[in-house]
């Protein structure tokens, strides 16, 4: 019996699960430990997943999905064909949401319960980005 390749797909699902799961500062040891409690997995089996070379099955991804607290569609996000179309994907901002900066902005920005405050930060960001492409232009 031959072993099927995994596909690109199943390499961008593992990209997406190492991203979240970092962004999470969880180690690859205490994410297997998680996924034991369903029917036991090695930090081996995290590490052949989160690299593609293991495909990761329909029920395996939901209970990753889970642990990690994203939609299962969360893991297809970027992927070429898989994007809905109410969503226009833009892979800077998806790693962004993915990296350990990202989450801790989202985690502080969540607890500003003031609309107004919340404004002036989406105000202020938008001044920095539009300044710092300026700069750019200019150099």
């Amino acid at each position: 019996m031959t072993r099927r390749a995994t596909s690109d797909i199943d390499q961008h699902i593992g990209r997406r699960i190492r991203e979240r799961r970092l962004a999470m500062e969880m180690s690859q040891e205490d994410f297997a430990n998680q996924l034991n409690g369903t029917d036991g997995v090695s930090f081996q089996q995290v590490q052949k997943y989160e690299k593609g070379v293991n495909r990761v099955s329909a029920g395996r991804l939901l209970e990753i999905a889970r642990i990690l607290r994203v939609d299962v569609g969360w893991f297809y996000l970027g992927l070429p064909g898989a994007t809905p179309p109410a969503y226009e994907a833009d892979p800077d901002a998806d790693a962004f949401v993915g990296s350990r900066e990202g989450q801790s902005l989202i985690r502080a920005f969540a607890t500003i319960r003031s609309t107004q405050l919340r404004r002036a930060v989406m105000n202020l960001a938008d001044d920095l980005a539009l300044g710092e492409a300026l700069q750019q232009a200019a150099e």
